[in-house]
């Protein structure tokens, strides 16, 4: 899925504070004041390979989603506390 589409998020100062628990997963706190959030494109194939490799790196995965349109998303943190997401196509209309 290379270069079909972009999306780029912003999040209001202080709305994105707690969880959101949804019907496909949990999406885990990820205010725009100190660690931010960002998500990198992934091939649904791809998602199984990632899981293995954070695994072997002892990184651990926060939470995963499955979104209502199919896409799926996993979160881990980096070593500054950034929200990392990998997501598949299905998360958006638009991916």
């Amino acid at each position: 899925m290379q270069g079909a589409s972009t999306i780029f998020l912003l999040f209001k100062r202080g709305a994105t504070l707690n969880e959101v628990v949804l019907a496909g997963g949990t999406i885990p706190p990820h205010d725009g004041s100190g660690p931010t959030h960002f998500c990198f494109a992934i091939d649904a194939e791809q998602l199984g390979d990632w899981e293995t490799h954070l695994g072997e790196l002892n990184i651990p995965i926060e939470a995963r989603m499955n979104w209502d349109q199919g896409g799926k998303s996993l979160y881990f943190r980096d070593p500054y506390g950034h929200l990392i997401e990998l997501g598949t196509p299905g998360i958006w209309r638009t991916y």
